[in-house]
């Protein structure tokens, strides 16, 4: 249920250790998710009050895509929450052993990437997201190109692209 007033919230973020590895921690002391509401935050595109949010705020992916990293990783994630005085969200990441970092800097590191012969397709409503990636890619292939699309572009070709569907 959206609140009358706005919470002030504040937000914390730490590194706890911990038996055989270490917990990063953010702790949020906003106005806290009910317990029935606990899987549901973590769904894509799923926000509480998301008919009283601000869309520039996020679209709801942020918890989906940690549980996504987390599960991936094989690292436990948690959720403590109280409604009215906050939540904490954790990660537990296990130790890493020695000889792994020893044998990984021995790695030969790269600075670029060769993309040219990769096409990238990147899709936000966040129009700086779009050109920070367009300048990022471009940096990485040497070239770049966009277009943007909007109603009534079904079906048109992207140039750039060969049998593309844009």
């Amino acid at each position: 249920m959206p609140s009358a007033t706005p919470i002030a919230a504040a937000c914390l973020l730490g590194c706890r250790r911990q038996q055989g590895g270490l917990r990063i921690e953010v702790w949020d002391t906003g106005r806290g998710i009910p317990p029935d509401k606990h899987r549901e935050i973590f769904r894509e595109f799923s926000q509480l009050d998301a008919a009283a949010r601000d869309p520039h705020k996020g679209l709801g992916l942020g918890l989906a895509i940690v549980e996504r990293l987390a599960k991936l990783l094989d690292h436990e994630i948690r959720l403590r929450s109280t409604p009215g005085k906050g939540s904490v969200f954790s990660v537990a990441i296990p130790r890493g052993r020695e000889e792994d970092v020893i044998a990984n800097t021995a790695v030969e590191q790269t600075t670029a990437f060769d993309l040219s012969d990769v096409l990238i397709l990147v899709i936000d409503s966040d129009p700086s997201v779009r050109q920070a990636m367009e300048a990022l890619l471009g940096k990485w292939s040497g070239e770049s190109h966009h277009r943007r699309l909007g109603r009534g572009d079904e079906g048109t070709s992207c140039r750039w692209c060969a049998g593309c569907r844009a």
